[in-house]
């Protein structure tokens, strides 16, 4: 179950009321608490975690921990949640390490990364959900269409041109 606190934490103040390090003659230990409330909760793992919530008002804070809980619920429920987040230039940079581990050769990866940018980039995409075959199918439809090419004029004479 996810819950919400602030932390307390320990500081040493001198006589002056100015925070010094541990160990410093003359400074008194004195416990503070946090202004900002912080989030636990059980990760998808299992793994007990804390996360800053940034505000300093408790209200917000419980409706800040029921957007994450239902995040953490979406990604249980879906794997590949997290990938959706993603910009698809960080996806693009792990194909290309992938590329690299498997030894591919450097113009292989290079050309692969230059086609998938360009296709990212002309279509308009910025994250995984964005992705489109069918746009994707019309943008090389459009790129293989042969250039137009000037008409010559029949009228001038086949002497004109050599």
């Amino acid at each position: 179950m996810a819950t919400i606190y602030r932390p307390t934490t320990i500081r040493y103040l001198d006589k002056n009321g100015r925070q010094v390090p541990k160990g410093t003659l003359g400074a008194k230990r004195k416990r503070v608490r946090s202004k900002t409330w912080r989030a636990k909760y059980g990760d998808v793992d299992g793994a007990e975690k804390t996360v800053s919530l940034g505000t300093e008002d408790r209200q917000e804070a419980q409706e800040r921990l029921a957007d994450l809980t239902l995040k953490l619920k979406q990604r249980q429920s879906d794997p590949y949640a997290e990938h959706q987040d993603m910009a698809l230039s960080e996806h693009l940079d792990g194909y290309r390490k992938h590329l690299e581990s498997k030894n591919s050769s450097d113009k292989h990866i290079a050309k692969s990364a230059t086609y998938l940018r360009r296709i990212i980039v002309d279509c308009g995409f910025k994250l995984l959900p964005d992705f489109d075959a069918n746009t994707v199918a019309s943008y090389l439809r459009d790129r293989r269409q042969p250039v137009p090419t000037t008409q010559v004029s029949l009228k001038a004479g086949v002497a004109d041109y050599f």
